[in-house]
């Protein structure tokens, strides 16, 4: 029997566990939106939450938390500097799961690359992202300032 035994083993030993958190997590800070199975995006969303909430308390003891959980410095510094200002007001729910759909026998036409279940489990495909996400600025094409037309004198 599984009693008080938390959490899914996703068919890992407990330190393959630990490595696929860490890469998760880490892809996840680093591109804030990636593609992964439903059941991996459900088990670690818990684990990213956690370290955003102890990043919004800028202290050395919580850098050193976050630094060894993610094992990154880089991804450590932006968690810090860029994502954590972002939820500075919100008090939880950084992350949300959004399902893809489809799978390669319902013959959907326009699931998209992404949404095919995964050819040796069937595994659902989930978008995983941080809810506050920055935005593409948007090219924009200045135009010209054109001089207003001249005045003619009349002579």
């Amino acid at each position: 029997m599984r009693h008080l035994k938390k959490g899914r083993k996703l068919g890992r030993t407990t330190s393959h566990y630990w490595a696929l958190a860490r890469s998760l997590v880490n892809s996840l800070f680093r591109h804030e939106r990636i593609v992964t199975t439903r059941e991996k995006a459900r088990e670690f969303a818990g684990f990213a939450e956690r370290l955003i909430t102890r990043a919004k308390e800028t202290s050395l003891h919580n850098y050193r938390y976050v630094l060894s959980n993610l094992q990154d410095k880089i991804t450590t510094k932006k968690l810090f500097k860029e994502i954590v200002p972002r939820f500075k007001d919100r008090p939880g729910g950084y992350t949300r799961i959004i399902k893809l759909g489809g799978n390669r026998w319902s013959g959907e036409k326009n699931a998209g690359k992404w949404a095919m279940r995964r050819l040796g489990d069937d595994g659902a495909r989930v978008i995983w992202e941080l809810v506050a996400r920055k935005v593409p600025e948007k090219k924009t094409k200045k135009k010209a300032k054109t001089k207003a037309s001249t005045k003619t004198k009349k002579t």
